[in-house]
């Protein structure tokens, strides 16, 4: 037992002993419930823990002494234990860090008393110790006066509220995804709470909870075809998280024409598209960060998830070909998606335009009846095409028509 546990005073006048635990926000998903919080952290580090805790707002009394017990588990370091800052109402006082502090806090002249606050470890009950004693400042004894205490009961301002801060360092050896818990419980005035308990039942939202996330990511590019026609070349990654806050990000590096990698493409979800050029080559990767800040190592040089090529602009596929339009329309497909503003002209053996067909915004293919720009069937006989891009730029070809 702690060595207030079998301290009991009763009083006609009483305080009440309300409290919360904080420690590392670190990561959890929108919208989790307080119950399933884990707080993941990227780190097996330092981390800080805060007491809050307030007389309630029908305690009939200030609170004349605060004992603070937090029993350390196994997975914290209790000889990394440091005293960081502690405080009430208007006062707060930084400390010089360690395990034990003993410090008077002087309330005069704002009301006549003295607060000594005292903050130690008990290795017997592997418990962190903090005591706050309303001091009167004439006898240096607690003042008989019931009602002269360092804390009175909390408004609706919430100004009422005392804190104690302390840090942790996680015990060595730990893994990935280990849950540290860790609790800590309240005494106003030695008075037994309403369950007959000596200390503050555990707040509402539990033990505060961080968990390890030790382990960078993983992630990889899907297969991609051997040879598109699109410029903008859908992706699709596969990652997973080996630490537990999961993947936040995705990063797309491309080697263009077998150069270095660089950026191509960032997505918070496992599908994107990169932009891409004509007749170009690319070798593709992923980098998966997670959300406390871990990322995947990049390939080794020359290694790649996947590649593709995209076929150069302006190859245009005649199908079936020869053209034979008794057979039915003619089929154009042609790499590389159209923008607005391009056009395919299709000029007979000496020369002359016969035709000029737009080419719709964002298209990779299309079906063509085979005639003229008048409407008459184009005779049997070798054509020449020129694709045009609204840059100028041209690529041209030939193709077969039988009659």
């Amino acid at each position: 037992m702690l060595p207030w546990d079998r301290l009991r005073i009763f009083r006609f006048v009483n305080s009440s002993t309300p409290e919360d635990k904080y420690g590392e926000p670190g990561y959890d998903g929108p919208g989790t419930e307080p119950s399933l919080s884990r707080h993941y952290v990227p780190v097996a580090d330092e981390l800080r823990y805060r007491v809050d805790f307030w007389n309630h707002e029908q305690a009939q009394a200030p609170a004349q002494e605060v004992f603070i017990a937090d029993t350390l588990q196994a997975t914290l370091d209790e000889a990394t234990l440091s005293f960081e800052e502690i405080g009430f109402m208007d006062w707060k006082v930084e400390l010089e860090g360690g395990p034990y502090f003993n410090i008077d806090v002087d309330l005069r002249p704002a009301k006549d008393l003295i607060v000594n606050v005292e903050g130690k470890y008990d290795p017997d009950h592997r418990a962190i110790l903090c005591t706050y004693r309303s001091l009167d400042p004439t006898t240096g004894d607690l003042p008989e006066d019931p009602q002269s205490g360092f804390l009175p009961p909390i408004t609706d301002t919430g100004h009422e509220i005392g804190w104690v801060e302390y840090t942790l360092t996680p015990a060595a050896g730990l893994s990935s995804g280990t849950a540290i818990a860790n609790q800590a419980f309240v005494n106003f005035d030695r008075v037994p709470n309403p369950a007959g308990l000596y200390w503050s039942p555990a707040p509402k939202e539990g033990p505060w909870i961080n968990t390890l996330d030790l382990m960078p990511p993983e992630s990889r590019v899907a297969p991609l075809n051997e040879v598109t026609r699109s410029l903008r070349v859908p992706v699709l990654v596969t990652g997973d998280d080996r630490g537990g806050s999961g993947v936040g990000t995705y990063e797309l590096y491309a080697s263009d024409n077998y150069g270095p990698p660089v950026l191509a493409a960032t997505s918070a979800t496992s599908s994107f598209t990169f932009e891409a050029q004509s007749g170009h080559t690319y070798r593709v990767y992923s980098i998966a960060i997670d959300k406390v800040g871990h990322r995947e190592s990049a390939p080794a040089a020359g290694e790649y998830d996947a590649a593709t090529r995209v076929e150069a602009l302006g190859t245009i596929v005649v199908a079936p070909s020869p053209f034979v339009p008794s057979r039915g329309h003619g089929h154009l497909a042609f790499a590389g998606e159209a923008v607005a503003g391009s056009r395919i002209r299709v000029f007979d053996k000496v020369g002359d335009l016969v035709q000029t067909i737009r080419v719709p915004d964002g298209v990779t293919e299309l079906d063509w009846d085979v005639r003229s720009s008048t409407g008459k069937p184009l005779a049997s006989g070798v054509y020449i095409y020129v694709l045009e891009t609204p840059e100028g730029k041209e690529h041209q070809g030939t193709f077969a028509v039988i009659r």
